[in-house]
């Protein structure tokens, strides 16, 4: 389990890789592609880069000096033996390892980490009640017109009364004759009392958005499943609402979402770590990167 959770931070670390930023552009000799602080990256490096990762020459490059960073701080951190039997790429992914393991040494997430970890991922660990509703609008035309919205938003009410089942509600909303005014009437995703929505899939809950704070006041006023709400009136336009379902909350204990979110706090911890390593490795080996990099790869295939 611990192993697993080291790599899980180490693979998160990887793919975040932080690009250098801004380097200058110089005539460097001829085959050298950039070079960081003293460390020289051939094209031939790049080119090998750019096949076995499939990407382009520029990425690649990229990818080249990112190690050429992370080499020259492993070098002071890593052990001797490393240091002279590695190549770049495994000088840098050892110290992405070392730093993911001080991070993990760290322990638990903290509160003020929990926290944040929680409000992003609340729809998982956090999750309040929430409701399923159907709803039909009179939207309020491009003019401004409210009193024309308004007075198609009453016959929808008429029609609509006593209806209790979502599809012919829909189907009755959809038939309702339209002129100046226009009817929408749809689904909509689950929503918490806070105007946060998601949806609910065969891949769980994604989160979609926020709602209308009148909108949403309504919708959970509703009680029952079938019950309608009177006519509600919001920037869109005049709604009605009908209630489907009312959805439980999601409450994951706090210590147990401590727990299985330690993987994510050490991911952020190492990744924070990375990005403080790489400005001081870019304030203390500039970057050059080669003026005629475009000509030294133009025989490279861009990927497919």
């Amino acid at each position: 389990m611990r192993r697993r959770g080291a790599a899980a931070a180490l693979w998160l670390l990887a793919c975040q890789r932080t690009e250098p930023v801004a380097p200058a552009d110089r005539n460097l000799p001829e085959g050298i592609a950039a070079r960081v602080g003293s460390e020289q990256i051939r094209t031939e490096t790049v080119s090998r880069i750019a096949v076995a990762e499939g990407v382009g020459p520029r990425v690649a490059r990229e990818r080249a000096v990112f190690d050429a960073l992370f080499a020259e701080a492993g070098r002071a951190r890593l052990a001797p033996e490393l240091v002279r039997a590695g190549t770049r790429a495994v000088q840098a992914r050892a110290l992405l390892e070392s730093l993911a393991h001080e991070a993990r040494a760290l322990g638990l997430p903290t509160d003020a980490e929990l926290d944040v970890l929680l409000k992003e991922r609340w729809l998982e660990f956090d999750r309040p009640e929430a409701v399923v509703v159907v709803h039909a609008v009179a939207l309020t035309p491009a003019d401004g017109n409210t009193e024309a919205a308004q007075k198609l938003g009453k016959v929808l009410k008429e029609k609509l009364a006593g209806i209790t089942n979502p599809e012919e509600f829909l189907r009755v909303a959809r038939e309702i004759p339209q002129a100046e005014v226009k009817i929408r009437a749809e689904r909509v995703p689950a929503i918490c009392a806070d105007t946060r929505g998601f949806q609910l899939g065969a891949a769980g809950a994604q989160s979609a958005g926020n709602f209308d704070a009148e909108f949403t006041r309504a919708a959970h006023a509703l009680k029952a499943p079938g019950d309608q709400s009177p006519l509600v009136h919001t920037g869109f336009g005049f709604h009605v609402i009908l209630l489907q379902e009312r959805l439980p909350e999601r409450r994951v204990p706090r210590e147990e979402a401590r727990k299985q979110l330690l993987d994510d706090a050490v991911a952020r911890r190492a990744d924070r770590q990375k990005r403080e390593l790489v400005e001081r490795l870019e304030a203390a080996a500039p970057i050059q990167v080669s003026r005629n990099f475009e000509a030294l790869t133009a025989g490279l295939e861009p990927p497919p």
